[in-house]
């Protein structure tokens, strides 16, 4: 049953495969007569937004939508059968709300067995009571929704898993020009977001191939560039952690990469792994004899910093024994 609050403005709109459709919502569960709010996207700080025909895990949602006007506001009751899954949506909705932003509008991919099987949920807490009542003791619901806007599926970003292989293809060279703009412009973090997000997609792209299989291979070796790109984006922000994993990740398929070699020389001298750093720096000096000087003066710098260390840990052992043994003085 539907009831219109507010009746908006226009036609319905066109709701085509794809399309996204941005709404707030309150959840209502009526309990002896006294209306109890389960769930209020405007406190929860975020709009649901729903991928029209993409099988979204509460059907009825989409049903209930296509109704609206944008601008409208209606309250909907529906029958228990048909929300079985509001907890598990629910559940998703809170966690995407309560993060740093990046809501999945459908949570596609994470249509676990739990959230098909009611009875599996019985036997384990999904980690919120009122939603933990509602599967032991399933109700009707209402629903109080606003459709705020419908926006047809050229006119967004899409996400990565809404793309065809051939779309995140072009996503990843688009992503690595952006990174590489970025980075000339000295914007290493803003690069190396460009540059994860292309590794990401690479990945789901990898994840469709047999390991081993041509594809797979060329896929793989697509990701050299990026990690070695986003190497020197680390080394720049002072996280050397990171830089010695992305250049582990090139040595690990291009062995004989000249730039990951000297990168991760220089990741393991700030970190202070001192004789990992001098074997980096003499590989990247046996692929390429051009480094030599650079590799000469940057051991140098190596020995500095491993007698600097060694001192200050001496001064430090010093200083400990010099404690004890005046407390030991004392005593006496």
């Amino acid at each position: 049953m539907k009831g219109i609050i507010y009746p908006g403005k226009g036609e319905i709109p066109e709701f085509s495969l794809d399309s996204k459709a941005i709404f707030h919502f309150q959840t209502i569960r009526i309990i002896n007569g006294e209306e109890k709010i389960i769930d209020d996207s405007r406190k929860l700080g975020k709009p649901m937004e729903l991928l029209i025909g993409k099988k979204f895990k509460l059907e009825i949602w989409e049903s209930l939508v296509k109704t609206m006007r944008i601008g409208e506001v209606a309250r909907f009751h529906c029958r228990a059968a048909t929300v079985l899954n509001y907890p598990f949506v629910s559940k998703q909705f809170r966690k995407f709300a309560s993060n740093s932003g990046n809501q999945r509008e459908n949570d596609h991919g994470d249509h676990s067995h739990e959230s098909h099987c009611c009875g599996m949920a019985l036997q384990k807490s999904i980690g919120h009571d009122d939603l933990d009542e509602l599967i032991k003791s399933p109700s009707d619901l209402d629903f109080i929704i606003e459709l705020i806007d419908v926006i047809s599926h050229d006119n967004y970003e899409k996400e990565i898993w809404q793309m065809s292989s051939e779309e995140q293809l072009k996503q990843t060279k688009e992503l690595k020009e952006k990174g590489n703009q970025a980075f000339r412009l000295n914007n290493y973090q803003e690069a190396s977001n460009f540059y994860e997000k292309a590794l990401a997609i690479l990945e789901q792209l990898i994840l469709k191939e047999k390991p081993g299989d041509e594809e797979w291979i060329s896929l793989d070796k697509m990701r050299i560039p990026f990690y070695s790109n986003l190497a020197q984006c680390k080394l720049n922000l002072s996280d050397y952690y990171g830089a010695k994993r992305a250049c582990d990740e090139v040595i690990n398929r291009e062995p004989t990469n000249v730039k990951a070699w000297f990168r991760r020389g220089k990741a393991n001298l700030e970190i202070g792994e001192f004789d990992l750093a001098v074997g980096d720096f003499d590989k990247s000096a046996i692929l390429d004899p051009n480094l030599q000087q650079s590799v000469s003066k940057l051991k140098v710098t190596v020995e500095k910093e491993r007698k600097a260390t060694i001192d200050s840990e001496r001064s430090k052992f010093a200083g400990k024994l010099f404690g004890k043994s005046t407390i030991t003085k004392t005593e006496i």
